[in-house]
């Protein structure tokens, strides 16, 4: 039997809402579009949201529209995803990395204060696998410095909700979502969602997916002259295709059983591998609700971690590791970081596994992925 990492769930719901759009007339950024982008935006209580390709390409957008200075700094986690890298990097700044807490997924705070100064330009913040970065605190150390743009990388956290119970994305700047197919909900495989309080923000990234367009060929079509627009901004084709947009329309519905059905199944793990003291789970001070993605497990050290990887890889047991080496440590980004910064960053990503987690696992799979941990640790012994 193969047990999956990850799996979307999609079934006739969205296929029969995939029919509906070959007998209209618009496939690519049009009224389906819309209505996905309206109902993201009540649903989370956002001002302001538009739809993208995907998550890479949200966080691009975001940091084209700042127009900052060539070379201005932008601080990131250095255990993180290549995205928020890969955009400083094409947009000519550069990337300035800051640690996390010891034994811990979130960034630390005095490492961040350390790395603020007055090339900075914004701070892009990765929640990392349902669980919330310290957004209130970072909001803090912020006040003193009005210019610097708080972006938040939400790829993994739709849904959840910080300490005061109010949904990522509310407190900053901008936050970037991904629909990607192991992401909580997914539009047809990939696609992305940028939200924001600025207006101002949401109508430049509007233009800038549509190659630079100033008014869509949606947006234009009641126009005697419906052809025509100006193009005043180097932009780029980000836009989101109708389909997935009716992909995610009808999985946002399901959010909450999708978020409820990990729940469960993480509970089945945590009291399954509770009773192995080489074992530790992830854990946060700062989500009320948390929407997690993935099962991560901290190991003792990185020879534990690679022989159990090895060990559930041959009993057909899909896993990965989310992320090792941490993005600082990738040959793009290493001069832009010293190892002595992100020390922690290091040691955690050398010990740790991911293991499956999707609505379509039962509580008899995370039995069965557990007793194979368990006979793993009683062999070592």
């Amino acid at each position: 039997m193969k047990f999956f990492l990850s799996q979307p769930n999609l079934d006739h719901d969205e296929f029969k809402e995939i029919k509906k759009i070959y007998n209209r007339q618009w496939l690519i950024n049009g009224p389906v579009v819309k209505k996905f982008e309206n109902n993201f935006k009540n649903k989370f209580h956002y001002k302001n949201a538009t739809t993208v390709s995907s998550c890479t390409a949200g966080l691009e957008l975001v940091l084209k529209s700042l127009d900052l200075k060539p070379k201005s700094e932008i601080i990131i986690s250095s255990f993180n995803f290549i995205s928020s890298g890969l955009v400083t990097l094409q947009q000519n700044l550069k990337p300035v990395f800051i640690d996390l807490k010891k034994n811990s997924f979130d960034i630390c705070l005095d490492s961040l204060k350390k790395k603020i100064n007055k090339n900075t330009g914004a701070i892009i913040v990765t929640h990392f696998n349902g669980y919330l970065q310290p957004i209130n605190s970072i909001k803090k150390i912020l006040k003193k410095y009005p210019k610097i743009k708080l972006i938040e990388d939400a790829a993994h956290v739709l849904g959840a909700t910080d300490e005061n119970k109010t949904y990522v994305g509310q407190k900053s700047y901008a936050a970037v979502f991904s629909f990607g197919p192991t992401k909580m909900i997914t539009s047809a495989g990939m696609g992305g969602m940028v939200v924001s309080r600025e207006k101002k923000l949401i109508s430049n990234i509007n233009e800038l997916k549509s190659y630079g367009m100033s008014k869509s060929s949606y947006d234009r079509k009641k126009n005697a002259k419906s052809w025509v627009y100006e193009i005043k901004k180097l932009g780029n084709n980000y836009r989101m295709t109708e389909i997935q947009a009716a992909v995610g329309i009808t999985q946002l519905k399901k959010l909450n059983y999708f978020i409820n059905k990990r729940n469960i199944l993480i509970k089945e793990y945590e009291k399954f591998l509770k009773n192995i003291k080489k074992i530790n789970f992830q854990y946060s001070n700062f989500t009320t609700n948390r929407s997690v993605i993935y099962f991560v497990i901290i190991l003792k050290n990185q020879l534990v971690r690679d022989s159990l990887a090895e060990y559930l890889r041959e009993k057909n047991v899909g896993i990965s590791v989310h992320w090792d080496p941490p993005l600082s440590n990738h040959y793009l980004f290493k001069k832009f970081s010293k190892k002595s910064d992100i020390t922690n960053s290091i040691l955690l990503a050398k010990k740790l596994i991911t293991l499956p987690l999707h609505t379509k696992m039962t509580t008899k799979d995370v039995k069965k992925i557990c007793k194979f941990i368990k006979n793993f640790f009683h062999e070592q012994n």
